[in-house]
């Protein structure tokens, strides 16, 4: 079990890693050929690169008002083993909620709002 020390530089830990390869995700590649992401310096991709829509969609949850917005209070180690199962066991998880609700929800959504 983390104690609050640990947890608390573990998160600086990870803050830390996430904010060094946000600056590589600016760096370019020469001779590279890209779908759809070209990493240049102007408009929508000068702002938007992988690593901070990364980064800004896994915090931007803290925002909702019913959650603590601390980061210390957040409990990383329960978060990372159930992203971690869900991804080793999709079929399992899936089967849970139903496929109906998966295929409906995540593949083809109709949402109108």
């Amino acid at each position: 079990m983390l104690t609050k020390d640990k947890l608390k530089l573990s998160t600086r830990f990870i803050f830390i890693i996430l904010t060094t390869l946000s600056c590589f995700a600016f760096a370019q590649p020469h001779n590279k050929t890209f779908y759809f992401y070209q990493g240049i310096s102007f408009g929508s991709e000068a702002l938007f690169n992988p690593i901070r829509v990364i980064i800004n969609g896994g915090f931007g949850i803290m925002q909702i008002s019913n959650r603590s917005n601390n980061l210390n209070s957040v409990d990383l180690e329960n978060g990372f083993k159930n992203v971690t199962y869900n991804l080793s066991h999709p079929f399992k998880t899936i089967s849970q909620s139903g496929w109906k609700k998966f295929l409906t929800r995540e593949v083809i959504s109709t949402s109108t709002s």
